[in-house]
This record gives structure tokens, sequence and C-alpha cells, in this order.
């Protein structure tokens, strides 16, 4: 394990967002009567910072060589019909809120385009790419005192009386928001939707996934799911559970430490072991066959514990892959248990406890 968290690489995070129509016109027109969100990733009245780039933010922050650099300048743009050109700069960090959004597609597909901000300093607007934003994550404490710093990914599914199925992700290590793979990835991509909740907390210290592992910081994501399932209506015996790598080992605890309240869990390339937790629940275990951190056989002995104690338990093997799929396992389809194809987000908010 302590080479796992010595030698995972840190991917780059895709920032991007939804189409929103918004009128051609003056900044207050334009963010007048479009409605506020309180989803996630990139809605209209979200609070966040302007960076030089999300994946860059905190490295340069932790740089101390890097100081004397700053401010760091986030190019600003003025907006003529379908035409961007660069008008200025804002102080890398600077702290805005979105007033409006207008994606632009790359070439490739992936979302890409500006985001109408004010700055709260001095209230100034200006428009800013999609690529230099950073939401801010929220904050949570638990009776029991921890702090659990996360985002929120609410569907955009209107009004329902239909309770919401919630996913809880733990990332791996050195993998925060801020330079992520995974679900949250796809969902802040818009390549990736869902008919529930999900919550992505983030490691206390962010050189380290240790914060997960502590049994009191999983009591309080405990604790946080149950705040968010009441504000937003979700369903607690819909409740599951995935992460990768030393978030896939939490995935394992926190199922093994709290019998009967997850309904599934999805560990990806992850050690872990068997308990009376998960063996009550649904199991799908995903790894990569050159993984040369977790060998698939760690996850097969634990697939063949929970068969052999009658839970419904599946494993997959990528192939060709190895220790970082965590992003692929979200976007991919895989035969169920029975044969249909499924994205693992869907089986995983289908499970319920009853």
């Amino acid at each position: 394990m302590k080479r796992i968290l010595l030698f995972l690489l840190v991917g780059a995070l895709l920032a991007a967002l939804q189409p929103l129509s918004l009128a051609e016109e003056s900044p207050d027109s334009m963010a007048a009567g479009v409605a506020v969100s309180e989803g996630w990733p990139m809605n209209i009245g979200m609070a966040g910072y302007a960076v030089i780039s999300p994946a860059q933010a905190l490295e340069i922050d932790q740089s101390p060589g890097l100081q004397v650099r700053k401010p760091w300048p986030v190019p600003t743009y003025e907006r003529s019909g379908d035409q961007w050109t660069k008008s200025g700069s804002l102080p890398h960090k600077t702290e805005v809120v979105i007033l409006g959004r207008f994606p632009e597609p790359r070439q490739d597909g992936s979302p890409a385009g500006y985001l109408l901000v004010e700055a709260l300093n001095d209230q100034t607007r200006c428009y800013i790419s999609m690529d230099h934003f950073l939401a801010k994550e929220e904050r949570f404490e638990a009776e029991n005192g921890s702090v659990v710093s996360y985002y929120l990914h609410l569907p955009e599914m209107g009004d329902t009386a239909e309770k919401l199925p919630i996913l809880i992700y733990f990332h791996g290590n050195r993998d925060t928001l801020d330079k992520h793979h995974g679900i949250g990835e796809l969902l802040r991509a818009g390549q990736l939707r869902t008919n529930g909740i999900v919550i992505l907390p983030q490691a206390v210290n962010e050189t380290t996934d240790a914060d997960f592992h502590r049994s009191n910081y999983q009591q309080a994501v405990l604790e946080l799911a149950g705040a968010v399932a009441e504000k937003y209506n979700g369903d607690l015996n819909r409740l599951s559970v995935s992460g990768h790598s030393d978030g896939g080992t939490t995935v394992y605890q926190i199922v093994n430490r709290n019998p009967g309240v997850f309904a599934a869990c999805a560990p990806i390339s992850a050690i872990g072991t068997t308990g009376d937790g998960i063996k009550q629940l649904s199991l799908w275990v995903f790894q990569g066959h050159k993984d040369f951190w977790v060998k698939e056989s760690v996850g097969l002995r634990v697939v063949l514990k929970c068969e052999a104690a009658g839970c419904n338990a599946m494993h997959y093997i990528y192939k060709t892959e190895g220790h970082d799929i965590q992003t692929m396992v979200f976007r991919d389809t895989f035969p169920d248990e029975n044969g249909q194809e499924v994205k693992l987000v869907d089986w995983l908010m289908s499970k319920s406890l009853q």
C-alpha cells in the first residue's frame, strides 16, 4: 500500500459543463431570469476561483520557488457575436461567482467554453475560460468533530417527489477533485448522467488519503450522507459506495465497519478483506490485469468468499490496463449479473436494502 501512495499518477482535470440558453445582451440581462441551480459542477450562482488551471492550482500554491511570480494572470475575454478575444487578466485564485455559461465544444468533442463571472472583491464582471474555473468545496462538521470537505453532484431531474439514490465516491491518493480522475472527471465534463446524488469527499490532507481510513472520519461521511439525504430527498435504502486505490480500500473498510448500511459497493484497484458488512450487499470489484500494485488475485479472493456467503458478487478485469482504471470504469458499460449491459453508476444506484 505504501508503494501505491508513493507512485500513483496525478491526472489532469477536465472542466466543462452542459449547455444553457442565455440572452446575448449585457452582463446584467444575461444573468437575469436564469434559474440558480444547487447542483455541481459549474452551475449558475456557484462560487469558486479563477485559476490558471485547476490541475496546477494546488501545485503552484505548494511550490515556494514559484511564489515570486504571483499573482499568476488568468486571462479574461470580451465577446463580440461568436468571437472571443483576450481583454485583460485576473490574479490567480481570485474569488468569483458564475453568472452565465457559454459552452463551445472542442474539435475532439470534449466540452469547453466560457463563463461570465463576477469577482467578489470588487464586483468586476468578465468572461473567463471554463478551464480556468475551480469550484469551492463544501464543508460538513459531524457530531464527532470531524470535518468533511466534499463536492456534491445533483441530477438534473427538476421537481420530483421520488427519493434519489446516493453514491459516495472516495478518490485515490493525490487524486483530489483539483486533480481528478474517476466519476468526478466525467461528471464535470458532462460525459456522465446519473439519476441520483453523488457525494465526493476530499481527503483532509491533500498529500495522503490517511484521513479516509480513520473510523471517525468514515462515520462523519455517513453522517454527511444522512444530511444530504434529508436536504435533497435522498434514499438511504439505496446508499452505495465506490472508490479507487486507497479510496477503494476505504470502501472495504466503511462497508465492513457498517454492516446493513450500504446496498452495493464497487472497489476499484483496491486491497481489502471480507467481513460481515461486505457479505450483505451487492459487490462489483474492478481491476487491471497489468496492475503492478494490486494483483487481480486480491479482488478475486474477496469475490469468491462473498459468493460462498451467498451474496451477489462480480469481478471485472481490464486485460490490457494497469492501476489507473478509475475513469474508464465509470465511462464504459459492462454485463451485469443478468447479462444486461449497464454503466456502473446505474448499477450501483439500482440496488436497495429492501
